[in-house]
């Protein structure tokens, strides 16, 4: 459940407080193209994929703070999608996008 400050912030730009399962893949598949499109961005969740693999955390290097300065500049572009969404939904999106992604990065070997 979002906090109340969330919800009438979803409330006041038209999005819906909570996405369901469709919407966070469309979400998703615009996050994914945006990303692609731009090698910054690209880098940006790559770092915060490896920073998951090596550290358990999406945050703890410079890489990993990026991922999420990126949201605001990916809403600011605009998007396709039939309903709104809060910059709190699309970071949502990526965080799990960016976990799963983590998944085909092997840690490097210190031997």
């Amino acid at each position: 459940m979002p906090s109340p400050i969330l919800a009438i912030d979803a409330y006041l730009i038209g999005a819906p407080p909570f996405l369901s399962k469709a919407q966070r893949d469309q979400v998703g598949d615009w996050h994914r193209s945006m990303v692609s499109a731009n090698p910054e961005y690209t880098d940006a969740v790559t770092g915060a994929a490896k920073a998951f693999v090596l550290i358990g955390d999406l945050n703890v290097s410079a890489a990993g703070m990026a991922w999420q300065t990126i949201i605001p500049d990916l809403l600011e572009q605009g998007h396709d999608l039939e309903f709104n969404v809060t910059k709190e939904q699309v970071t949502a999106v990526s965080a799990r996008w960016i976990v799963a992604v983590a998944d085909t990065f092997a840690p490097p070997s210190l031997d």
